[in-house]
């Protein structure tokens, strides 16, 4: 009489189909690969970063710009309001002149 152990590995090699060696799943990915994806997203996270601070920079000096504009147009128009304003009144008003001249001396005393 074979013992059990026997008999099942006779059996196993006249009823059972042989196995075949286990084969990795199509979708599975090898390291190179892995690596490569790892990398890619490193770089694609760092461009998005990159992105992030380019457009938040711009969106600073955008608003700095539009600043600076409205500043200058206000000061002209005020200076204009002003200038109008002094001469309707009788007020002696320098010319652009000696304004340019006085704020020449004014830079130059400054330094």
């Amino acid at each position: 009489m074979l013992s059990s152990g026997r008999r099942f590995a006779i059996m196993r090699l006249h009823f059972l189909p042989p196995s075949k060696s286990p084969t990795p799943p199509k979708d599975l990915k090898t390291t190179h690969q892995l690596a490569l994806e790892n990398r890619l997203s490193v770089w694609g996270e760092m461009i998005m970063r990159i992105r992030r601070a380019v457009r938040s920079v711009s969106t600073f000096v955008s608003g700095l710009a539009g600043a600076a504009l409205k500043a200058a147009v206000t000061s002209i128009v005020l200076g204009a309001v002003l200038v109008s304003v002094m001469h309707y009144m009788g007020v002696p008003v320098p010319s652009a002149h000696d304004l340019a001249r006085g704020l020449s001396r004014l830079a130059r005393g400054l330094s």
